[in-house]
């Protein structure tokens, strides 16, 4: 409805107000018919009129970016909790790796202390063979 005290009695200006009235609540479909004068009242619905196509298309291009925001909102968080997924599985390979590394350190550590025990003994056996007068059993390690 018009304002009480208006200067006018043409029927555009209470259907403008209308349509300002319907925009502002977010009905960007409202259109007015100019009339056939083609006057300043007639420009200013025209220009409400593209105001409100102005408004839809920019409402859909609202809501078109935000659904790809959403879309890719739920790529993201698929994607990091896949890395999450990846690094629990990378951690729980990493301790079985430590693990397999110090079962080797410690075959490792065996293997070697047995070959050096074994090199002793060898040294012992030909030693020994040597004080009795004979030949040597096993060669002297290279150095």
């Amino acid at each position: 409805m018009i304002p009480e005290g208006s200067a006018s009695n043409d029927p555009r200006i209470e259907l403008a107000f209308n349509l300002i009235q319907k925009l502002a609540l977010g009905d960007f479909s409202a259109r007015v018919t100019p009339s056939d004068r083609k006057d300043v009242l007639d420009a200013i619905i025209a220009g409400l009129n593209m105001l409100g196509e102005e408004l839809a298309e920019q409402k859909h291009a609202f809501a078109a970016t935000i659904k790809k925001l959403s879309d890719s909102r739920s790529a993201t968080i698929h994607m990091l909790k896949d890395i999450e997924k990846s690094n629990n599985e990378l951690t729980v390979s990493y301790g079985k790796l430590e693990e397999k590394e110090k079962q080797l350190e410690r075959f490792n550590n065996i293997t070697v202390g047995r070959e050096l025990e074994m090199i002793k003994l060898k040294a012992e056996v030909n030693e020994l063979l040597e004080k009795l007068g004979q030949p040597p059993k096993y060669e002297r390690p290279k150095k």
